[in-house]
């Protein structure tokens, strides 16, 4: 985030950072669509919900480098990355965050910075409100993406004086969160999205949310309300060293 961008944020009780994909926007269709595609397959947006997303998928499959190209090729392409279709729930859950006086500080993705502009016209298209894009820098590798946006959260909750909420689908971006809260002076607080990507994981895992280490699993009806809880108390996250 730029200076201007912090400083838009510093006062406020409760800032929420949306993750992108799976959360806010549904690439899956599309997804399906070009690899079976591409490879002569016959996937379905169920299999690849079912096995938590497409890396899980193609693991230990003989065509995963083929995939892994094609996949790599397909991140940056910015056609594919337009006009995607709304994730159920997500417009107006964000919509209700506003109601309620949450500011959304930004839009936290593991996109590459190549599609960020067609992703800032998308987002805005699909109704969602005007706050900053953090793309995934050229120098931090995809596998890298938890440890990245922890270490963007980080540098932000230092800056500003409210409680940061993230809500992401990635549970290596939580479990990542709650490691750093067990070492911080403020914690952040961490929604795992219960979205198409997340429901099996969530399931076997058997995730619960956790308010005593600021840990969430909701669906976008229930967020609203988890972020109203940090509305009243500007201290609410400086509970320090709670332990999942």
């Amino acid at each position: 985030m730029i200076e201007a961008d912090v400083k838009r944020v510093a006062g406020q009780r409760c800032v929420v950072f949306l993750d992108v994909d799976e959360t806010l926007l549904n690439p899956l269709y599309r997804w399906r669509e070009r690899l079976s595609e591409a490879m002569g397959l016959q996937l379905s947006v169920e299999a690849i919900e079912m096995a938590g997303g497409l890396d899980n998928l193609f693991h230990g499959d003989p065509r995963h480098d083929e995939f892994a190209k094609i996949a790599e090729n397909l991140r940056e392409d910015e056609a594919f990355n337009s006009n995607l279709p709304r994730v159920d729930g997500a417009a107006l859950g964000v919509a209700r965050l506003m109601q309620l006086g949450v500011t959304v500080g930004g839009y936290l993705t593991g996109r590459p910075a190549k599609v960020r502009h067609v992703t800032e016209m998308d987002l805005a298209a699909k109704g969602f409100p005007s706050a900053p894009l953090i793309v995934r820098p050229e120098n931090v590798q995809r596998w890298q993406t938890a440890s990245w946006k922890v270490a963007v959260l980080d540098e932000i909750a230092s800056r500003v004086g409210g409680t940061i909420v993230m809500v992401d689908d990635n549970p290596s971006v939580a479990e990542a969160v709650l490691e750093r809260n067990r070492r911080a002076a403020r914690v952040i607080a961490v929604v795992l999205f219960n979205g198409p990507l997340t429901r099996s994981l969530i399931m076997t895992r058997k995730l619960r949310t956790n308010i005593a280490v600021h840990f969430y699993v909701a669906e976008w009806e229930e967020i609203p309300g988890i972020c109203r809880r940090y509305m009243g108390d500007t201290n609410c996250g400086a509970s320090s060293h709670s332990s999942a």
